[in-house]
């Protein structure tokens, strides 16, 4: 594709604050004071000293290397090719012309190294430069498609992707982190929410949602190309990642600082999610593999709903949607009576009730019983089953055609399918009170089969080096199925009540996203780039027939109704369709420069429009008895086509002008919670100016601001209100972001960044209305009233690329958020949450990377390679005087401040890998530990904690041919449990807790 000149990564475009010390910026003395009392300060002192007095001596000794790279094939200039100085990280990269410059090279005998990923690197040795001179060095290097030992094909596919996004991490204007398609079968990663948990200072909640510098998913937001990703999850604003399999994606980016160029609703980072798209080679790659779990494979107790399928291989099941009748919400009011002409009748008429003629009362009844009907019978006991192994398949194939005229046609194709199944028993599930007396003991036995499939293909065409566009779709399902049941005791109505529980819950879900791109450099405007994005996608999540059940037992049988059961108190059926479209534009132009002598920086501005609709539809249907009993069948026959219709009988009714009839209803359906409707908008529209502006060799200042609008609108009504509810929100803001990159030597900066930044509500958030939230066993009510987080970001960062491809950082930031959004119990019986603005919260922390050979060590371990990234984190909030005063009641220690909702103090990952070229074997040993986050604030007791276990993975790659690769991969290897308490301590009242089992998985890939 057309690739604008790119500036080589030198002396030149480093800047320097004219005040002399970086920490005296406004708002970064908080950082600066608690490096001052740290171990680091020292050395980030030393740092910023070399920054001054050692610039100019650099640029007076340099000299310069320059050329032009080819491919061998068929002699056209090839861009992204990464240069590199050995036994240096000085880099450049080729631009659309194929041209490069290497600047502030050290004088003397040295070594230059081209790599591109899909070409076969070359070296050229012996390259003299001389002081203030410019050495003239062309290349070209050969397609891999060229017969050669394999494992030189491998290594230096490896290398050349990760030099370049190396080069590309140097280069940024922002603070940036990425991981490329060569890594992610070496890190065992499945999809983007595996590839997002790799990344420093990075975590996953509920393996899909992304956790960035211990911020919850709200503050991250996540784009597709550039393109915003819309969530159809009914509880979370961020889009679902486990919804891209890693094959569809060439590299993953993650921003943790904000530029202008940047959607303004991050805070903790931005994921954009770049898929693949001009093959360099053709290609086609088939793999296939199983997976066996140690509780959840080949389990003769595996739950499953009855009828549901449990082979290896199956499209996924489905269930009926909602008959089109019963979509109205006023079908079911409460209170509705028999001898009501205006309702549907429940049961038999009150006895002061005026009597209504036989034909009005008969056919009120015959409409009930049709009601019944239309839902029909259904199962709430989930049944045991044997589960298979786990499959799944994968296919890619690309190529790259090229005519006479030079224009060249790319095409990409991926093919995904993947089936997992997933068990537990004796899981805990327990409640206390706000004083931490039992209020229910339950045990927990839940399995899940989750199928999903789907594929990509992206079409470019290159009209020459400067203008190309490229359209780009991508179609995902994603099929769940969970059963669910528990069984204890249930104190919460001051006896202690034999309790089960049952659920069955079927979700599907789905993603469409449909774009076209271009990128166009205009030589006669000094190299101009212009870059243009139309996208649009749609999301959406159906939940047909969960299923829930709640019961007292006895020897007597079930008793499924009443006031002293969890909600809800009768056998109910839940009916959810969510669906959400955004269609994004953004235009981008770009305009380098050169001054002060040869500096090269850069001015950009553009334009961003985003609208995104929103509907969500959602009915609860509940049965109760006419004649209440306690029920001794078996639970999946408590809905038969027999007792959903109605038996007649004539009694006397006190009215001397006849008989009156009575229609008795074995089950009938009433209203329940959940009969909610809401629709709603999101438009944003943004444009933005910025500049890199290079001031000496050694200071780069990178500036600019982002005018943002929002306008929210959502209307609901719930089955509480009679009217709609209306939220609005209608604001603009102005985001300024600055910074400075300076080099303190060639191959090391020290950043600073300031920004402001935004958190906006999600569509459910604001919508009125009770929704039963399976995921944490609560009612969940919407608030109208959500307004707009601000934040204020600082940070610092030093970097040392001190190898090609390998780094070693150190980061400091703070953050300052006025009005955070968080969950919380709103009622004294921690069975309801919502989602409030609290007044302020303020975080800090510090992070540490390093990616290595192990080389540096010994050179006999120069097939060993250790990657690591550590965060350290503190945030924050107050609580208020009411909330301290109702805690401290039961809990007189209980301090003034807790941390900030969804917030880990810590998060490191941790990988070893060996890498045998000769033989192909690649092992890898990963681990993750993520410390304790806030999952439900609550004001009248203990919070409730969330404790991620430690993970720990191997994966081992063989190629057995020229063609066949063999991979193994051990996930989960300690077991350790999934764990949510009452307070911090993991050890004690326990809300929740279950072990996932350890995966052992195999899968063969061929490559052609």
């Amino acid at each position: 594709m057309g690739m604008s000149f790119t500036p080589a990564i030198d002396g030149s475009r480093r800047v320097v604050s004219k005040r002399g010390n970086g920490c005296a910026m406004a708002g970064l003395r908080a950082i600066c004071s608690s490096l001052g009392r740290s171990r680091s300060f020292p050395l980030l002192a030393a740092l910023l000293l070399l920054m001054f007095f050692g610039g100019n001596v650099r640029a007076q000794e340099a000299g310069m290397v320059s050329g032009v790279v080819v491919s061998s094939w068929d002699g056209t200039p090839l861009s992204g090719v990464v240069v590199t100085v050995r036994g240096l990280t000085l880099a450049a990269q080729s631009d659309g012309t194929g041209k490069y410059l290497l600047k502030s090279v050290p004088p003397g005998e040295q070594v230059l190294r081209f790599s591109k990923s899909g070409y076969a690197s070359a070296v050229v040795t012996d390259v003299r430069v001389l002081p203030g001179q410019t050495t003239a060095v062309n290349g070209n290097l050969r397609p891999e498609f060229y017969e050669m030992e394999q494992y030189e094909v491998t290594t230096e596919e490896f290398t050349g992707q990760s030099e370049q996004i190396m080069f590309e991490r140097q280069q940024a204007s922002g603070l940036v982190n990425s991981i490329g398609a060569e890594q992610f079968a070496r890190l065992g990663v499945g999809d983007a929410a595996d590839i997002i948990g790799k990344v420093s200072g990075s975590s996953i909640v509920d393996g899909k949602f992304a956790v960035i510098r211990g911020l919850s998913d709200r503050y991250t937001s996540a784009t597709l190309n550039g393109a915003e990703i819309p969530s159809a999850d009914p509880y979370r604003k961020s889009a679902q990642l486990d919804l891209f399999p890693s094959g569809q994606i060439d590299r993953v980016v993650v921003s943790k600082t904000f530029t202008p160029d940047q959607p303004g609703s991050f805070t903790g980072g931005n994921i954009n999610i770049i898929t693949k798209s001009f093959p360099e080679k053709p290609f086609l790659k088939l793999s296939i593999g199983t997976a066996y779990n140690t509780q959840s494979s080949l389990n003769d107790e595996f739950l499953v709903a009855p009828g549901t399928s449990t082979r290896a291989v199956s499209l996924g099941n489905t269930e009926a949607p909602l008959p089109e009748p019963l979509r109205d919400p006023n079908l079911f009011q409460p209170g509705g009576t028999f001898g009501d002409p205006t309702q549907v009748p429940r049961r038999r008429s009150p006895s002061n009730e005026s009597p209504l003629s036989a034909d009005t009362r008969r056919a009120q009844a015959n409409q009930l019983q049709a009601y019944n009907q239309m839902l029909g019978p259904t199962a709430f006991q989930g049944e045991q089953a044997t589960s298979p192994l786990d499959t799944d398949f994968n296919v890619e194939t690309g190529i790259t055609l090229t005519n006479k005229s030079g224009g060249r046609l790319g095409a990409f194709l991926a093919i995904n399918y993947d089936r997992g199944f997933q068990s537990f028993q004796d899981g805990v599930a327990d409640r206390y009170t706000a004083d931490l007396r039992p209020k229910s003991t339950l045990t927990e036995d839940r399995s899940q089969i989750t199928t999903q499939y789907g594929g990509s293909g992206n079409l470019a065409y290159g009209f020459d080096e400067n203008n190309a566009v490229q359209f780009n779709t991508l179609m995902n399902q994603s099929f769940e199925d969970e059963a669910r049941q528990y069984a204890g005791s249930d104190a919460s109505g001051g006896a202690d009540n034999p309790l089960v529980r049952y659920q069955l819950h079927h979700i599907e879900r789905s993603i469409q996203a449909f774009q076209l791109a271009g990128s166009h450099t205009l030589p006669v405007l000094a190299d101009n780039r212009i870059e243009w994005l139309l996208s649009k996608v749609a999301t959406s999540q159906d939940e047909p027939n969960f299923r829930l059940l709640n019961a007292n037992t006895n020897a007597g049988g079930y008793d499924l109704g009443g006031a002293g059961l969890p909600q809800p108190n009768y056998p109910s059926r839940f009916y959810r369709e969510l669906e959400e479209n955004n269609v994004t534009f953004r235009f981008d132009d770009t305009q380098p420069f050169e001054w002060l002598g040869g500096l090269s920086g850069f001015l950009k501005g553009g334009y961003y429009g985003s609208t995104s609709d929103r509907s969500a539809f959602e009915r609860t249907f509940s049965y109760q008895d006419d004649t209440p009993a306690l029920y001794s069948g078996s639970l999946n026959n408590y809905l038969t086509w027999s007792n959903l219709n109605y038996t007649a009988t004539r009694v006397p009714n006190g009215n001397p002008a006849g008989i009156r009839t009575n229609y008795t209803f074995e089950r009938y359906l009433t209203s329940a919670f959940g009969n909610n409707d809401s629709t709603g908008s999101l438009g944003i529209n943004a444009g933005y100016f910025m500049g890199e502006i290079p001031f000496a060799n050694w200071f780069r200042f990178i500036g600019g601001i982002r005018y943002e609008t929002t306008l929210y609108e959502v209307q609901g009504k719930s089955r509480d209100s009679s009217t709609p509810t209306n939220s609005i929100i209608d604001q603009a803001d102005w985001l300024p972001a600055l910074g400075g990159v300076f080099t303190v030597a060639r191959n090391m900066n020290i950043r600073l960044n300031y920004a402001k930044t935004i958190a906006r509500p999600s569509f459910r958030e604001l919508s009125p209305g009770n929704t039963y939230d399976p995921t944490i066993d609560v009612l969940f009510v919407g608030n109208p009233g959500l307004k707009i987080s601000q934040i204020e970001n600082y940070d610092i960062r030093w970097e040392w690329f001190y190898r090609p491809g390998q780094i070693v950082s150190l980061s400091a930031f703070a953050k300052q958020i006025d009005g955070p959004i968080e969950l919380q119990f709103i009622d004294v019986n921690a069975e309801k949450v919502t989602y409030q603005n609290r007044d302020e919260a303020s975080l800090y922390g510090v992070e540490f990377e390093l990616s290595s050979g192990l080389d540096v060590i010994s050179q006999q371990l120069d097939q060993f390679s250790i990657g690591a990234n550590l965060a350290y984190i503190q945030s924050e909030v107050k609580l208020t005087p009411v909330e301290l005063a109702n805690k401290r009641r039961n809990f007189p220690d209980t301090e003034a401040t807790r941390p900030l909702f969804d917030q880990s103090p810590y998060i490191i990952n941790l990988n070893l890998s060996y890498n045998n070229a000769v033989l192909g074997t690649v092992v890898t040993v990963a681990a993750n530990l993520t410390g304790e986050r806030l999952f439900v604030t609550n004001p009248n007791g203990p919070d409730i904690y969330e404790h991620p276990p430690v993970s720990l993975d191997l994966i081992v790659s063989q190629r057995i041919s020229k063609h066949l690769i063999a991979r193994f991969k051990a996930k989960n290897l300690l077991d350790p449990a999934y764990t949510r308490t009452y307070g911090e301590d993991p050890g004690k009242y326990l809300y929740s807790s279950y072990k996932k089992g350890i995966e052992f998985g195999f899968s063969l890939s061929a490559e052609f």
